[in-house]
């Protein structure tokens, strides 16, 4: 018997182990395939997981329980240690070989790999991990994305399964389903507005976006959060968890483009072209940022600099990031993003930066602290797409404890101006302000101690002011950042 383990890989389209497992599915030695995904206490309780994570989680296995058994076969969920789970199966019927997609992902998921490698390799029991995204370990040779891009698109074949019976070529179950009342449940509330979990919902968005008209859009939509949220691809959390793999999307774009070059003279076609590219550009920096994480695991925990080690103070005081998490820092702007965020489990690349700037900046907040605490762990657990090798390796480049040399620090003030200068964004988000007319909407003066009669409604208390100098605790962060830039230069 073959197993096929899913874990941040939750799609049957596009899936190698997918295909390679049911292809020899009759070959006696390897035998049929078991459809696996195991609940894990320890990656459920983790502190960068949250019940939103946890519930587009049981929507997607819905889905893909679905799918498998539109083409004869039955997902099997299960609950514990990866390593002990496969164990228990091994034990009931023995295991011929066991499948799964490699992944770069956090320290949690770094050791269950590696003990699943380890229980697998000490009972002889081959174990093919797919690469995916791109991604080189070790010594494996590096692609440019150019390259990458050419490859997924000229020479990658999308496999979809669905709508074949593929019924002989499945195990049947050696251990009973989980009871999903046994399941533990994940810190923290679901989030009302997030995205659904679910194929249909990723296929749905990809047949919106991926359109002539709304790619032509998307460059100048990205930076405003009143057309960013209708207008980017929204397609994060898929690729996340896996429900779309990225070859998909670039096929999509590359698809996308053939129509718009038939479609238009000359001069339109060379404009969608660079909105293509500006779309595309983001996903090079995602697959960069993923090899970061693979190259330095370290990243999650430590700064890329070592220097910067301890840099921010460990005992700062509890009230700055309680704050900062309720939205209640007398920064409009700044709350309306985080207020959103709390909600919905998204806002857009510059709203992302706006508040991490925020806390590592002007708050000066760690961007880790001990194992539950700091603005990495606070702001995964918020993300409905949270994805290790992006999410850790940004908020070093944000807060300024990598060899970047430009400070990214966003002005908390100018962002709103910029970007909401009516105050629209923050009158939905911010219901204590919600009378206030225009601009005034973004304007201490007028917005510290407000209450509108909405937010009274709601049961809101006075809007706060500032809680710190928007310039000055940004200058102090800056000035300490290159003291230490400094002198660690002189000690090299």
């Amino acid at each position: 018997m073959q197993i096929l383990f899913f874990k941040r890989d939750l799609r049957l389209q596009d899936s190698r182990p997918l295909f390679e497992s049911l292809k020899r599915s009759n070959i006696e030695r390897f035998g049929p395939v078991l459809p696996i995904y195991i609940h894990e206490p320890d990656q459920i309780l983790h502190p960068d997981a949250s019940r939103q994570h946890q519930m587009f989680i049981r929507e997607t296995l819905d889905e893909l329980a679905e799918d498998l058994q539109g083409i004869g076969g039955v997902l099997l969920e299960l609950q514990g240690s990866a390593p002990e789970v496969l164990a228990r199966i091994h034990e009931a019927r023995r295991i011929g070989k066991v499948w799964a997609h490699r992944e770069t992902t956090n320290q949690a998921g770094f050791a269950r790999d590696n003990a699943v490698r380890q229980f697998l390799s000490s009972n002889q029991i081959p174990f093919d991990e797919t690469p995916q995204n791109g991604i080189a370990r070790g010594s494996e040779p590096r692609q440019s994305f150019p390259d990458y891009f050419d490859a997924s698109v000229r020479n990658h074949t999308i496999r979809d399964p669905r709508g074949v019976d593929l019924s002989g070529r499945f195990a049947e179950f050696p251990l009973s389903a989980v009871d999903p009342a046994n399941i533990p449940v994940a810190r923290g509330d679901d989030k009302p507005l997030r995205a659904r979990g679910g194929r249909k919902a990723a296929e749905s968005l990809m047949d919106q976006f991926f359109r002539v008209e709304r790619m032509l859009s998307y460059p100048r939509r990205l930076s405003s959060p009143n057309s960013a949220f209708d207008h980017c691809s929204r397609l994060s959390p898929y690729l996340a968890y896996g429900v779309i793999s990225d070859k998909e999307i670039l096929q999509a774009v590359d698809l996308a483009a053939t129509a718009a070059h038939s479609a238009m003279s000359h001069a339109e076609f060379h404009r969608f072209e660079s909105a293509a590219r500006f779309y595309l550009e983001r996903l090079g920096w995602r697959r960069n940022y993923m090899q970061s994480l693979e190259d330095r695991p370290e990243l999650e925990t430590e700064c890329l600099v070592s220097a910067f080690n301890g840099m921010r103070p460990q005992d700062y005081d509890p009230e700055l990031m309680t704050r900062f998490a309720e939205g209640r820092t007398g920064f409009p702007f700044v709350d309306a993003l985080m207020r959103c965020l709390t909600a919905t489990g998204h806002v857009h690349m510059r709203g992302r930066a706006t508040l991490a700037s925020f806390a590592t900046m002007n708050l000066f907040l760690p961007v880790f602290s001990g194992y539950q605490d700091g603005v990495a762990r606070l702001l995964a657990r918020e993300f409905i797409d949270w994805e290790p090798a992006v999410h850790f390796p940004i908020l070093q480049l944000i807060s300024g404890t990598t060899t970047f040399e430009r400070m990214m620090v966003y002005d908390p003030i100018k962002q709103g101006f910029d970007h909401d200068p009516n105050g629209e964004f923050v009158r939905r988000w911010v219901p204590e302000l919600a009378d206030l007319q225009g601009s005034e909407a973004l304007q201490a003066e007028r917005t510290t101690a407000h209450l509108s009669d909405v937010g009274m409604a709601q049961g809101c208390q006075p809007y706060p002011a500032p809680m710190v100098d928007a310039k000055t605790s940004a200058k102090a962060a800056k000035d300490r950042i290159k003291l230490v830039r400094d002198l660690s230069l002189i000690h090299i």
